[in-house]
């Protein structure tokens, strides 16, 4: 709770709560900022190491199937066979990968919504705009006086 200082307008007050606002907003998405920065560098990087593995499974099953291809005129029809079936595995196992690319890129989209939503959580809450001021009246007490003279005069006519 802020208190407005004594002679202190409705103004200059909503302006003194504009700054504590915004610099308890700025702390806030600095915490969330970091935290979510770094939930998403790691997954940036796992998603960078499974593209790679997926291209490279691509390349190699494409590959696979093109020598079976050759193996077939060169040595006839079977030394192929296992080529075809390495690069029949190959091409399952590329497309766990490329699943598993998929979940990886659903991951980090909902952690980007999330880190969006909270943004915007944290601003809507710390805008004082929107914050309801409150009007205390406050009487001053007997307790709180304090009598420095008492005199008596008069005058004569």
């Amino acid at each position: 709770m802020l208190l407005a200082q004594h002679g202190e307008d409705e103004r200059a007050f909503r302006a003194r709560l504009a700054l504590q606002g915004r610099e308890a907003r700025d702390a806030e998405l600095a915490e969330i900022s970091e935290s979510i920065g770094k939930k998403l560098a790691t997954l940036d990087e796992r998603i960078r190491k499974k593209q790679n593995t997926v291209a490279a499974g691509e390349d190699q099953s494409r590959y696979g199937y093109a020598e079976a291809l050759v193996d077939v005129f060169a040595r006839g029809p079977g030394a192929a066979v296992k080529r075809v079936g390495r690069a029949a595995t190959k091409a399952k196992s590329t497309a766990r990968e490329k699943e598993d690319l998929e979940s990886l890129l659903q991951k980090r989209r909902e952690l980007e919504t999330q880190w969006r939503a909270a943004i915007a959580e944290v601003t809507a809450r710390t805008d004082p705009a929107t914050v309801p001021l409150e009007t205390i009246v406050s009487k001053p007490k007997k307790t709180g006086i304090t009598v420095h003279l008492v005199a008596l005069a008069w005058r004569a006519d």
